[in-house]
């Protein structure tokens, strides 16, 4: 017995010693396909660089990639590209990479440390100069003119592959690989309101894949520059393609209606509120929601047009009362001008220095990059007192990239939900199952099923499409997210109405619960159990305490 308990803390202590080793430096800290990365780490025992080969592998959430090395005596560089082909891609977003040795797979036991993020192909990045430059500094940050962040030494040690990469960018940013589409003032005087944004269009391929490099050189000279470079890129948070109900459309409706107890009476209006809806709607404008997209629902294919133009229908179903201001800042394919984005936010802060505690933000978008521009505008709107609403995503928000036990699904400003800011207040919404005749699911998180036309025993069959993924944050509350729309006066499905369904569609009516708690008198925003009865999902007999 004491043989083989020794043998077994033995063999025990042995896979402790060869678990994952210590990473000192990751550089870029952000990486997109084609992109150069750098991992330095100290002399690894056991193991040798010969001819620049290794048998070492870098670990990227699930996934496992050969690296060339160089050997430093005290140090070693592993040096990788990032695959282009997105079968072979990690998650975008936050993820964890590891280094092992030959034959092991990193552990899903204990927190791990997402430290580095992946890109998708960025085509466009925003920067932002927070404060002037320190006086009597002979370097010039222009965030304008790039090349200006290379101007400036700052790194000693990089192996060849990425001195050469580095070389490269500077070239690509000195040869108008740059070009300067847009120079935005943003409206507001709180944070980053107030300062000027510059979206820069990265022409070349070189900049393309190695705009990690750019970024982190911002980084890298922060204290000096105060200067922040971030990928342009987000979108609706996508709804899958098909769907199947046996429910008639209006009774779908009424699942969803009863659900969160709609039919119960709106509170008297005492202080009204604002709504900032930031999405693809603004009824001023030609066109005045441009978003299309295809869909199949019960085997016919159909085109689906409208996206902040059905948000808005939402919030005032719920929140007859409420006033809502539009930022049309996403496009007819879903693609969003962060640009506009933070023109809304800036907008929404201005509001709520004056009027706290009545002014709320609907997002219904999403990146899966921890963006620090659009944090920065976030957090601006939050510290002035408004509430912010967020379409939590979809499950299939990762389709489309090989997943595993170890690889986050990401969708922020959803996933910052989680984290406090003083002053106003944040909530991510997830999607709930309302009705049990629709058996399928369409949060971000859960595994993704659809109909395969089958039949077994009278009842249809569902196939599994996509597994569970990990998510870094659950919902702050969940509402119904499938609805046939427009709807006619008397809130029945009009003639012409079509399926909508997504966590898009399940945050309006938060954003109009928030109304109606404006609209009771109440003086501070609630906490996500202050709208919910007993369970998690949204029920509008909570504001009046009615449960």
């Amino acid at each position: 017995m004491n043989r083989a308990l020794t043998a077994f803390l033995i063999a025990l202590l042995l896979s402790v010693a060869r678990a994952a080793i210590p990473v000192e430096e990751i550089y870029p800290s952000q990486i997109a396909p084609g992109g150069l990365l750098q991992v330095k780490i100290s002399d690894p025992p056991n193991e040798t660089c010969t001819g620049g080969t290794t048998s070492l592998s870098v670990w990227i959430g699930s996934h496992a990639y050969p690296v060339a090395c160089e050997d430093h005596t005290d140090y070693w560089f592993l040096i990788m590209t990032l695959p282009e082909d997105p079968g072979q891609l990690p998650q975008m977003g936050p993820q964890v990479l590891s280094v092992l040795q030959s034959g092991e797979r990193p552990s899903e036991a204990g927190p791990l440390k997402r430290n580095i993020q992946i890109l998708d192909r960025i085509t466009g990045v925003l920067s932002v100069q927070t404060s002037p430059p320190s006086s009597g500094d002979q370097y010039s940050f222009r965030p304008e003119a790039l090349a200006t962040l290379f101007t400036k030494p700052v790194r000693q040690r990089d192996s060849v592959a990425l001195t050469q990469a580095r070389e490269a960018v500077v070239r690509e940013l000195n040869s108008e690989g740059v070009t300067l589409i847009e120079t935005a003032k943003i409206p507001g005087e709180v944070g980053i309101c107030g300062l000027t944004i510059y979206h820069s269009q990265l022409r070349s391929e070189v900049l393309q894949r190695q705009v990690g490099i750019l970024i982190d050189q911002a980084e890298l000279l922060a204290e000096d520059a105060n200067i922040m470079v971030a990928p342009d890129t987000a979108r609706q948070p996508p709804a899958d393609s098909t769907y199947w109900s046996d429910a008639a459309p209006d009774l779908l409706n009424a699942y969803a209606w009863n659900s969160i107890h709609l039919n119960a009476r709106t509170n008297t209006v005492k202080d009204p509120a604002t709504v900032y809806l930031i999405d693809t709607y603004h009824p001023d404008l030609n066109p005045a929601d441009p978003f299309t997209t295809q869909l199949t629902f019960n085997n016919h294919t159909f085109a689906s047009t409208g996206h902040g133009s059905r948000v808005a229908e939402l919030i005032r179903l719920v929140a007859p009362g409420a006033g809502l201001k539009f930022t049309q800042a996403c496009n007819e394919a879903g693609v969003c001008s962060l640009v506009q984005v933070l023109r809304g936010l800036c907008d929404a802060s201005h509001q709520a220095i004056d009027d706290p505690h009545s002014v709320i933000v609907h997002l219904s978008l999403a990146t899966p990059y921890d963006h620090p521009i659009l944090r920065e505008g976030i957090n601006a709107a939050v510290a002035t007192g408004a509430a912010l609403v967020f379409a939590y995503g979809n499950s299939d928000r990762c389709l489309g990239r090989t997943g595993g036990p170890l690889d986050y699904c990401n969708a922020y400003p959803a996933d910052w939900a989680v984290d406090p800011v003083s002053g106003g207040a944040m909530y991510s919404v997830g999607a709930s199952q309302q009705s049990n005749p629709t058996p399928q699911t369409f949060q971000r998180g859960q595994p993704r099923r659809t109909w395969n036309g089958a039949t077994r025993n009278g009842q249809k069959v569902t196939v599994l499409v996509q597994p569970a993924m990990p998510v870094a944050t659950d919902p702050s509350l969940t509402a119904p997210g499938f609805f046939f729309l427009p709807l006619t006066a008397q809130g029945r499905a009009a003639s012409d109405a079509r399926p909508y369904w997504g966590t898009s569609f399940a945050a309006p009516l938060v954003t109009g619960a928030l109304v109606r708690w404006v609209q009771a008198g109440k003086t501070r925003w609630p906490a996500p159990t202050e709208l919910q009865c007993s369970h998690l999902r949204l029920d509008l007999r909570r504001i009046s305490n009615s449960c």
